[in-house]
């Protein structure tokens, strides 16, 4: 069996540019293309970050000699096609989060990269983050006893002024837009690595800002997780007024709280080495997504979550 690490393609010119091509040199991967809509913006992105070849379309790149591995780093409502294509066409595959628009179409992801024999990742690199990596591990360890309540606020004014520029798709639910899915997943999925799978939740949705925007700039969201749990999820980008963050997780024998990265629950062997998250993460995140959107349409009606 070869162990030559396969050439990448990285669909997407902005994230993929800024963060993808880096971060793959930076572990020996060769980015053979970049995939894009624009010719002339991913042929001038391209070559800003010398990747070779600059394509139109993931099939084309997918024709190129070497490739093994494609990155997707686009609009949720993309994902589903580009990632099919790739697992299909035999690569292994990074996807973004928001993993997809809905479970259904992230279950059929998991289903075509099971299928396929390829590895799957998602791109939740909070999970590294010091301090969210170390509470992990800290609570797998039993430090803070049986988990029992969970509270993570994150209130900051990132897009409450409703002149500010945001990509389009950002503001169209049907796209997989808004403030939940771009933020609230990596609550989601860091809370899922401490307490395990969600049960259920109640919640409601709001944009705040003034913006034209069929999805979100906040979310409230009360849950209950099959290991007995509860708590409170809470943010809002879309008001006026300072940041304020609380990450607090109450156990039967302590608590645990994040300032930052400092964590005030700890021991002295370093933070955990968190595995890497899967398309399985993918669809267990966008039920949880799907869960709050469904709650917050039905008033806050209490919405049970699929195991």
């Amino acid at each position: 069996m070869s162990t030559e690490a396969p050439g990448v393609v990285v669909v997407g010119t902005g994230f993929g540019v800024l963060t993808h091509v880096r971060a793959l040199r930076r572990a020996g991967f060769e980015v053979v293309a970049l995939v894009g809509r624009d010719p002339g913006r991913t042929a001038s992105r391209a070559a800003a970050v010398g990747v070779e070849r600059a394509c139109g379309s993931l099939a084309e790149a997918l024709e190129l000699p070497g490739v093994g591995a494609v990155t997707v780093a686009t609009p949720p409502h993309t994902h589903h096609d580009l990632v099919i294509q790739a697992v299909e066409a035999g690569c292994h595959v990074v996807c973004e989060k928001p993993f997809a628009r809905d479970a259904t179409e992230a279950a059929a992801m998991l289903d075509a990269a099971r299928r396929a024999g390829v590895v799957h990742q998602l791109g939740t690199e909070f999970r590294w983050a010091t301090g969210q990596a170390t509470a992990a591990r800290a609570v797998q360890r039993g430090v803070i006893g049986e988990p029992r309540l969970a509270t993570f606020v994150f209130d900051a004014p990132l897009l409450a002024d409703p002149d500010g520029e945001v990509p389009e798709w950002w503001g169209d639910a049907g796209s997989g837009g808004g403030w939940l899915g771009a933020y609230g997943t990596h609550v989601i999925d860091q809370l899922r690595t401490m307490l395990g799978e969600f049960e259920g939740v109640s919640a409601s949705l709001h944009c705040l800002s003034g913006r034209d925007w069929s999805a979100d700039d906040s979310y409230t969201v009360h849950f209950r997780t099959r290991s007995g749990a509860s708590g409170m999820l809470s943010s809002s980008v879309g008001a006026w007024g300072p940041f304020g963050v609380t990450a607090r997780l109450v156990g039967a024998g302590a608590t645990l709280w994040l300032e930052g990265d400092v964590v005030r629950v700890a021991d002295a062997t370093g933070p955990f080495d968190p595995a890497p998250a899967t398309f399985v993460d993918g669809l267990a995140n966008q039920r949880v997504l799907d869960a709050i959107r469904s709650s917050s349409a039905s008033g806050g009606a209490w919405v049970d979550i699929e195991p």
